[in-house]
Parts: C-alpha cells; structure tokens; sequence
C-alpha cells in the first residue's frame, strides 16, 4: 500500500467517525437524521490518485537516476579554466560552470558554482594576438605567454571536447527521462484538479480534498509548475469547503 492511499485511508477513517458521532448526536435528538451520501465522482477521482501519484513517483526516481548517472561521467572543469565562485550565479552575468542538463553546477565542499575562466575560443584569441606581437618584438616573457596560452589552448579544447561528447551521449536517455516524468507530473496536477473541482458533501469528501492538496505538496517543486496556477485556486475552493461545513454542511 502507497503512503499516500495509507494517509488518504486514515483520514476517510477520521471522518467515518466524525460522520457516525454526529449522527449519533442527532438521533439522540430527533426522532429520525438524514444520511447525506459522499459524492461518488470525488470517490471514484480520489480512489484513482495514489496509482497516479506512485507512477510519477516512480517516472521522478528513474528521472533522477538517469542525472545521478550522467553527472557521475560530467567533466569538471580544471582548475587552469576556472576559478571558484564567490557570489549567487543568479547574480553575476559572468560564465558560470553548468552541467549536461545546463544548470548551474554546484561541486560538494564549493559554497557557489565556479567561473570559467578561459574557453578555447578565448584562449586561441589571445594567442593570436600575442604570436603578432612576437613578429615585432621577440622576448623570453612572451614567449614564455605563448607557451602558456597554448597550454589553455589544448586544456579548453580537451574539456569543451569531453562536455560535448557526454552531452550526446547522454541525450536520448536523459531527454527521455525528464518527458516521462513531466507527463506523470501533470497527470497528478491535473488529477487534484479535478478532485478539487468536484463538490463535496460531507466532511469525508473534505478531507478527501485535503489528502489531494498534501499529496501535492509530495511533489518536487520543479514538477508543481506543471499545475500553472491551480494551487492558487485550489486552497481557495478547499478553504470555501471549510466554511461551508462549518456552517452547517454543503449546499
């Protein structure tokens, strides 16, 4: 059994009991208490989320797996092309080190990603202009400058080489990986949708509600945003449910 259809079985347990106390309570006061029946469809929806939410549970691990996998073989940058960061990377414009999914990439025991010093591109420039300079004037500095640029030179082309050749072999599973499981996050978010756009006529079909928005919460930041902004409207229907209750039941 899932633990959300553990959680969701508990609090439909929870609100079996409030239902029969307060029946209980009427009958004891009047001679006759009317049952008012759960709406079906709600049910039917809730019944069918923790199949739902367990296969994006399961497309969101394999996601994971497949990235853990690729980011164990990224190259580093070496430390001649690079310098350790000191700031946020949402605050520089600088050239921030990214792995093969193009995120910043944050290494363990660094507080910020590092900077890229020198790119291939950068360095064969730079070399250019210094083997000129050499034509006119011919010192041991710049050739010692020459030597040193060709060694960026070929250390750039050897990683920018090696982050290519990783990006493509990891393309196919990786682009597989992250489709899967933005299909399997929309399912769930289009699922508590549907569930909090059904009526609810007892306090079972509340918590029933309730159990939808906290298996949303389960889910990782990044695959809420497939629900847009239905959270917003959602809190606001099972707050609404709330207060009706609270007043007397549903209408």
């Amino acid at each position: 059994m899932s633990a959300a259809l553990s959680r969701r079985t508990l609090l439909l347990g929870l609100a079996a009991a409030s239902t029969a106390a307060a029946s209980t309570a009427t009958v004891a006061s009047a001679d006759a208490a009317v049952t008012v029946a759960e709406n079906p469809e709600l049910i039917r929806l809730a019944d069918a989320l923790p199949h739902v939410y367990d296969r994006y549970v399961e497309a969101r691990d394999k996601d994971w797996a497949i990235s853990d996998k690729w980011l164990a073989v990224w190259p580093l940058a070496p430390d001649e092309i690079s310098e350790i960061g000191t700031k946020d990377p949402w605050e520089t414009q600088g050239n921030i080190e990214r792995c093969f999914q193009g995120d910043f990439l944050w290494r363990e025991g660094e507080e910020f990603p590092r900077t890229i010093t020198w790119r291939a591109s950068w360095a064969r420039g730079h070399l250019a202009a210094e083997q000129r300079r050499l034509k006119t004037k011919d010192t041991p500095a710049r050739r010692a400058e020459i030597a040193q640029l060709k060694r960026i030179v070929k250390i750039a082309e050897d990683y920018e080489d090696e982050c290519v050749r990783v990006k493509e072999a990891c393309h196919d599973e990786y682009t597989a990986g992250w489709k899967a499981r933005k299909v399997a996050a929309k399912a769930v978010c289009k699922l508590v949708g549907a569930i909090m756009e059904q009526p609810d006529r007892t306090m079972a079909g509340l918590l029933i509600k309730a159990e939808a928005l906290d298996t949303f919460a389960c889910m990782s930041e990044w695959d809420q945003k497939a629900a847009i902004f239905e959270p917003n409207k959602w809190h606001g229907q099972i707050a609404a449910s709330v207060l009706r209750h609270a007043k007397g039941g549903a209408s």
